[in-house]
């Protein structure tokens, strides 16, 4: 995973224009989010309508795409309206969505993004969420705490699959409240949180841990496990066509009922392994 972030136009930019390069470098990065994937915040002040100075998160609007994103594309909302919830204990996604409208600095603006309680809920002033496939296809595993562990390090936050919505916006919240000096969290089959004090801190760390999850995966694949082989009664090339020849028939014939269907028979040593395999 190469890290893109450029110095020299980053220094450029400030406030929501810096939200904007970050985004668009995630976006651009195929295997972190697909399109109208994730969400990338940015907490600021800024004033009201009636020139008040006013805590804001800006964060991207429910289906927009990182890749192409603009500056409207980012509703924002008033952060002291929206951390008093913190204090329910529950709350529906029909609840929350109607709050959140209440919330907004520009009442027009677009929906903002479903998880929007859990950027307003971390600390953090820059927070970027990506499905990157790296993380997915670890976390997804039946024991994806430990091997995320182990790719990852334990600095890094693991948070067990729940729902979107309010009640992971509070789990997040309590658990990375117990690390927060950690650079960023694993949700369970569903991605991966990075936070800085920067745009380019909480990017790099996007980078460096979907890199470690890279690298895990490559360092997996070149490691050959024998499976446990049973023993056969024939494992001669002529003896088994010849009992594929006979077997394929029916095969095809109970598969083709409802349309012609064409079989390939594949006797390679790697699927002998796994057939033969207990």
């Amino acid at each position: 995973m190469e890290n893109c972030w450029s110095d020299a136009e980053s220094t450029k930019l400030q406030g929501l224009d810096l939200l904007l390069y970050a985004s668009r470098l995630i976006g651009l990065e195929e295997s972190l989010v697909i399109w109208g994937g994730g969400n990338t915040s940015m907490k600021l002040e800024e004033t009201d309508f009636r020139d008040r100075p006013t805590r804001v998160l800006r964060i991207k609007g429910s289906g927009s795409d990182l890749k192409t994103i603009e500056a409207r594309h980012f509703p924002g909302v008033r952060l002291d309206d929206v951390l008093p919830l913190l204090e329910r204990e529950e709350m529906s996604d029909e609840e929350m969505v109607e709050y959140l409208t209440h919330t907004l600095m520009e009442p027009q603006a677009a929906r903002p993004s479903i998880e929007t309680l859990l950027h307003a809920f971390l600390p953090y002033p820059h927070i970027y969420h990506t499905h990157a496939d790296a993380i997915l296809s670890l976390t997804n595993l039946k024991d994806g705490r430990r091997v995320m562990r182990d790719a990852l390090g334990a600095e890094v936050v693991f948070i067990p699959y729940i729902q979107p919505g309010f009640q992971l916006a509070k789990l997040v919240a309590a658990e990375v409240g117990k690390s927060p000096c950690a650079p960023g969290a694993v949700l369970e089959k569903h991605g991966l949180f990075t936070w800085g004090e920067s745009a380019k801190e909480a990017y790099s760390r996007t980078i460096d841990l979907v890199g470690r999850a890279e690298q895990y995966i490559e360092q997996g694949l070149k490691k050959h496990f024998p499976l446990s082989v049973r023993p056969v009664l024939e494992n001669k090339p002529g003896w088994r066509r010849e009992h594929v020849g006979a077997l394929a028939p029916v095969v095809r014939g109970a598969l083709s009922r409802k349309q012609h269907m064409v079989l390939l028979y594949d006797d390679c040593p790697e699927v002998l392994e796994f057939v033969n395999s207990e």
